[in-house]
């Protein structure tokens, strides 16, 4: 499906001089999509190795046809996509009553298929702050499932994950310190903002979110902080550790 939101939040980012490259690409990646095969004709292995879980901010979703979407976090859903050689399409309600498979299945199939897209790069920026980025659409999307990150490219987390998704190409994440977990919160909301409001970096696609989160190892996934803009149109930082975090990270035990 075509959402020309998309295209002129693209356009806004740069250089009027650069729209006719933007547009011919934007429009040759449809036009290849519309020559990949209907859904109704892909096999059942083609339908499985396609499918991808994907999160983007939760804006207009039921105009866009994603009404079937499960919520993440505040302002942040998963959806389906199917990734092909050439384009990258997000499943509407309509394209799943052709689908064989039950939702349940597409999203298990679908997130096992992001945990698996391979990373192209891993920097330590701080000694606290570490990211995980690459050109594929999904990379923020592994944070839907911390378990298979922890597992395989974060490693041991007791004390649960610091994360930030700004957008699709990058994750943000730190494993708090329960002595000094505010170095955690911190420094990922200060990146994540920075990385949201620098005019200078594009953002595919739209930023996810500018906040941090928390993920505990029971599997709980939380707002933790963000920046507020006070009522004197000061911006300041918030952190607001949830229910999770507090247990977790063991705050206010003497």
């Amino acid at each position: 499906m075509f959402y020309p939101h998309n295209l002129i939040e693209q356009a806004r980012a740069i250089n009027h001089r650069e729209w006719p490259e933007l547009v011919e690409s934007y429009v040759g990646s449809h036009l290849a999509l519309l020559a990949e095969p209907d859904l109704e004709d892909l096999s059942d292995a083609d339908l499985r190795r396609q499918l991808r879980v994907r999160l983007i901010a939760a804006d207009d979703q039921d105009e866009q046809g994603l009404a079937y979407a499960r919520p993440f976090l505040p302002g942040i859903i998963r959806v389906l996509c199917l990734e092909t050689r050439t384009a990258v399409s997000t499943l509407t309600v309509d394209s799943l009553a052709r689908l064989p498979l039950g939702l349940d299945e597409l999203y298990e199939q679908g997130q096992a298929n992001t945990d698996a897209v391979p990373v192209d790069h891993r920097e330590d920026l701080d000694g606290i702050v570490r990211t995980l980025e690459g050109e594929s659409f999904f990379i923020a999307s592994k944070a839907a499932n911390f378990p298979a990150l922890t597992s395989t490219l974060i490693g041991p987390a007791p004390f649960g994950v610091v994360f930030a998704i700004p957008n699709r190409h990058l994750l943000l994440y730190s494993t708090p310190d329960p002595n000094d977990w505010m170095e955690s919160a911190v420094a990922v909301t200060e990146i994540a903002a920075g990385v949201c409001a620098d005019e200078e970096l594009d953002h595919p696609g739209g930023v996810i979110s500018p906040d941090s989160f928390y993920w505990a190892p029971d599997g709980t996934v939380e707002p933790l902080a963000g920046n507020v803009v006070e009522a004197s149109g000061e911006q300041t930082m918030a952190i607001r550790p949830g229910v999770a975090f507090t247990r977790t990270l063991r705050l206010g035990d003497s």
